[in-house]
């Protein structure tokens, strides 16, 4: 979600996009997950239900246990009663006209930016964030495949991955005399931080 509301925010306010040292776009939300696309009856009443039924709350078909391989995270998710993810109809209206604007401004990504992806992911599209990373006019853009992880990035046991590329873009990306927030020490994937 966080990569849809970002994405759509730039979109609208190109000049601020144009000051931007750059993105960081962790399983960004640009497109419904596999399954989970928008047939073209529930892209058209959304909108029109949405400001009626604004508090109602909807269910996701989400299996539980493809959002992240870390046990502790997930029995953190289920004892905090979050185990079902939920949407208003409003959100859920929000997500489904937002992720069109996606590809619309696409050509306008000319920010440099990092797009880190898990490989298992079945909240997202991977394929439409591909499609966008190649549709972009950047000349500075990074995509990384994490391999066997899910969509909670940060949490899977091979998170090194998301630090390690994300401080390293960072890093890239810093004023000259700005301090560094991270030292690589060079010995395979270690990154400390």
């Amino acid at each position: 979600m966080g990569g849809l509301t970002i994405n759509t925010y730039l979109g609208l306010n190109p000049n601020i996009a144009k000051r931007l040292a750059g993105v960081i776009y962790s399983a960004p939300f640009f497109a419904m997950g596999p399954g989970q696309e928008v047939d073209i009856v529930k892209k058209t009443m959304m909108p029109l239900v949405a400001p009626i039924f604004e508090e109602f709350i909807i269910l996701g078909a989400m299996p539980l246990h493809k959002i992240c391989k870390s046990k502790m995270y997930m029995r953190q998710i289920i004892t905090d009663k979050k185990a079902n993810p939920l949407a208003s109809i409003g959100l859920a209206s929000s997500f489904i006209s937002n992720q069109d604007r996606v590809m619309t401004y696409a050509k306008q990504v000319s920010y440099p930016y990092l797009l880190v992806l898990g490989e298992k992911d079945v909240i997202v599209n991977n394929k439409a964030s591909r499609k966008w990373h190649e549709m972009t006019s950047s000349k500075e853009k990074e995509i990384k495949l994490m391999a066997g992880a899910y969509h909670e990035l940060s949490k899977e046991p091979n998170n090194h991955v998301i630090f390690g590329a994300t401080l390293k873009f960072m890093a890239k990306h810093l004023l000259k005399g700005c301090t560094p927030f991270g030292k690589f020490t060079g010995k395979g994937n270690e990154v400390r931080y």
